[in-house]
């Protein structure tokens, strides 16, 4: 207890600072040059190993999926957080689940202001481990989520494991399910809910050389531009690139939240049976989760905040 209470303290002191001057990761390095939290890629790629190699294929809505989002639910438990599992309906007449950890902000008037981390867990098909697709981002989910639960922040971070992101059948507008579902009962909530104000959703990261901030263009681009900063700090080829909407921060986006997705291209095996974990690369790994780490503790939060309020009109807040 007397060592969390330091680094608690110690972190409290640095997040004062990393608003004027984010903490950023030295040039071709791939530690964290403030404070180490211990970011294993190790351990994320035992997460997504896991998925992909003893779990298997993850339909949505299969007894798979559900298995891989109570070992999710486990594995936050034995990082100290309390997990809520948030089933929904498919069109199909199965349910699947979201799978949610809560971070509650330590100080600040604002600290119930919830930043979403999210990755889905399901997997396309009855034939694809889907171990960069997505047991990936769950991995590099999982393991923000153990080294940030003793650190004090200013906001609410919620870690998000969601369930049926993939396409359930030929329409291409059968999928999200999971983070739809999750703004949606965000959206009923309405004004006695804590805003979310920003998502950043992390999907296939284990595989391509390149790496993208993305979004739909539609919304805020304050989290794109933040992730390309601290990219840039760091010595990491980064670029934008607009997407159709091909993952979990959709919705979100769509909903007047700023929001980014991070992802490597290209990944040649996703969507097949050649989707295994060992193609996965630990450097990339390492690379994507201090690249969230450091954008997380690098927030000009006041900003996003008001930024996130001004696009959900439908609140009815004013920042």
């Amino acid at each position: 207890m007397h060592r969390v209470a330091i680094l608690c303290a110690l972190v409290s002191r640095v997040c004062a600072v990393v608003l004027a001057a984010p903490t950023v990761l030295a040039p071709g390095d791939t530690r964290f040059t403030a404070v180490d939290l211990g970011f294993s890629a190790e351990r994320a790629l035992g997460h997504a190993s896991h998925l992909a190699e003893v779990i298997g294929p993850r339909p949505a809505g299969s007894d798979s999926e559900r298995r891989a989002a109570y070992d999710i639910a486990d594995t936050f438990r034995a990082a100290g957080y309390s997990p809520v599992v948030q089933p929904f309906p498919l069109p199909n007449g199965r349910r699947s689940q979201n799978v949610i950890a809560v971070k509650p902000g330590a100080r600040g008037k604002h600290r119930d202001d919830v930043l979403v981390i999210g990755a889905h867990y399901d997997g396309k098909g009855p034939t694809c481990p889907g171990a960069d697709d997505n047991g990936s981002g769950i991995g590099v989910l999982l393991e923000l989520a153990r080294i940030l639960k003793p650190v004090c922040l200013f906001f609410t971070i919620k870690f998000v494991a969601f369930g049926a992101e993939e396409m359930i059948d030929v329409n291409k507008d059968h999928h999200h399910y999971g983070s739809r579902h999750y703004v949606q009962e965000y959206r009923r909530a309405r004004s006695h809910s804590s805003p979310i104000v920003g998502m950043i959703c992390i999907d296939m990261v284990g595989v391509g050389p390149r790496m993208y901030a993305r979004s739909l263009g539609v919304g805020d681009q304050f989290l794109v531009q933040a992730v390309l900063r601290q990219a840039k700090r760091a010595g990491v080829a980064a670029s934008s690139l607009r997407d159709p909407g091909w993952s979990d921060h959709e919705p979100f986006e769509k909903a007047g939240i700023p929001s980014v997705w991070i992802e490597r291209r290209p990944s040649p095996g996703y969507h097949t049976s050649h989707d295994t974990a060992d193609r996965l690369k630990t450097p990339y790994l390492t690379q994507t989760g201090l690249l969230v780490l450091n954008t997380i503790l690098g927030l000009d939060q006041p900003a996003l905040r008001q930024r996130a309020l001004r696009g959900q009109t439908w609140r009815g807040k004013q920042p």
